[in-house]
């Protein structure tokens, strides 16, 4: 069974200031949305090892062989997968798939399904607790232990960022709290919530734990390359966070208020619901 949800309506694009209204939209900020195909978003996804997504833009037919004489189930739009290999001309592939919590093995015509390649992963363990578009979050959310590595998903200049304010007299970390950003291309990448840096120091400040509407201050800690797949911090629970977690997101660099979704760019195999 795939369950399937609407995207927020698009609204006008309004760029954010810093530290603010970067995870979920206001009224004064809205986001726009911009999902892996500007489509309705299925919200159950299976991922593991030779993982990809499937591309069609309704549900597709899993047979027991690649002569497709016997039906056995289906994959939904944007559905995660395992491929376990190709037929011998490439015009089926073999996956591993997910119907009613039933894990099951079929073929599939291979051009309904992609395998993302483009970037590294971010994160290797852990849940998605929140998916991007899901009351309004602008980004993934992947709950795991303290201190679980994060990954660098593309050789370019990162930066790790401690973003601060001022709450009855006493400074801490809001909002993204202790947080890396890079540029890829037209877009910026945002490791929120760490509680370490690979390079720099990660403030220790406590963490305010609602939406932080006042005046920020973000302060550079350090600015490095690392290449891509290198550790870059620690998985933690600064700013605005109820947990321990990753939260991956995506924008256009010209502007924040235009949110893209993570799963255009990169799966994460080996995390599911």
């Amino acid at each position: 069974m795939v369950i399937v949800m609407a995207l927020p309506a698009t609204a006008t694009e309004a760029e954010a200031p810093d530290g603010y209204g970067m995870e979920y939209s206001t009224p004064e900020f809205p986001f726009t949305f911009i999902s892996a195909d500007n489509r309705a978003v299925s919200i159950m996804r299976y991922g593991v090892l030779g993982y990809g997504y499937v591309n069609s833009t309704s549900n597709v037919n899993v047979y027991s062989s690649t002569d497709k004489t016997n039906r056995i189930g289906f994959v939904g739009h944007r559905e995660r997968v395992y491929v376990l290999y190709y037929s011998g001309d490439y015009t089926m592939c073999c996956i591993e798939f997910m119907n009613i919590n039933t894990r099951n093995r079929g073929f599939v015509d291979a051009n309904r399904i992609t395998v993302r390649t483009e970037w590294e992963r971010p994160i290797t363990t852990g849940r998605i607790s929140q998916d991007f578009g899901e009351n309004n979050h602008a980004g993934i959310d992947v709950a795991a232990s303290s201190g679980t590595n994060v990954y660098a998903v593309k050789g370019v200049q990162h930066e790790s960022k401690v973003l601060t304010g001022v709450i009855n007299g006493n400074r801490k970390l809001v909002n993204y709290g202790n947080h890396i950003v890079c540029t890829i291309s037209t877009n910026t990448i945002v490791y929120a919530h760490l509680s370490s840096f690979a390079n720099g120091e990660a403030s220790t400040l406590d963490s305010y734990r609602s939406k932080f509407t006042g005046t920020t201050t973000i302060e550079t800690k350090a600015t490095w390359t690392p290449s891509a797949g290198n550790v870059i911090g620690s998985v933690g629970n600064t700013g605005w966070s109820t947990g321990n977690h990753l939260h991956f997101e995506v924008y256009k660099t010209s502007s924040a208020g235009t949110k893209i979704d993570p799963f255009r760019f990169v799966v994460f195999p080996d995390i599911g619901y």
